[in-house]
């Protein structure tokens, strides 16, 4: 049931059965998956050892990176940003290219 929802949440679907294909309305991640589109752009090295996204391989992050660029429309929601933010605990350099990352997802996505 959850599924569906979560599905039915991010696509419509046509009225017209010869175009039954769905059409994206936007693309939700929750924070493990924003936080592994994060650290995967800033160092896919670190993704099976980073805290909470650590079941996750490289593997993983190129699906995500691929399916996330399917999309045009990102949607989100403040308490996702807060729990990403806090989860993307890098230092130096890689800190920054995080908030860079963040930047940019928060920039072009709309809030639910």
């Amino acid at each position: 049931m959850i599924g569906r929802l979560a599905f039915a949440s991010t696509r419509s679907y046509s009225r017209n059965p010869s175009t039954r294909r769905p059409k994206a309305v936007g693309l939700f991640l929750d924070a493990s998956l924003l936080v592994l589109w994060v650290v995967g752009n800033v160092n896919p090295r670190r993704i099976e050892g980073f805290k909470g996204i650590s079941k996750y391989s490289i593997g993983d992050f190129i699906l995500l990176s691929d399916f996330v660029g399917r999309y045009s429309v990102m949607r989100t929601a403040p308490h996702v940003l807060a729990e990403a933010g806090n989860l993307t605990d890098l230092k130096g350099d890689e800190r920054r290219m995080a908030r860079l990352c963040l930047k940019d997802w928060i920039g072009t996505a709309l809030e639910f």
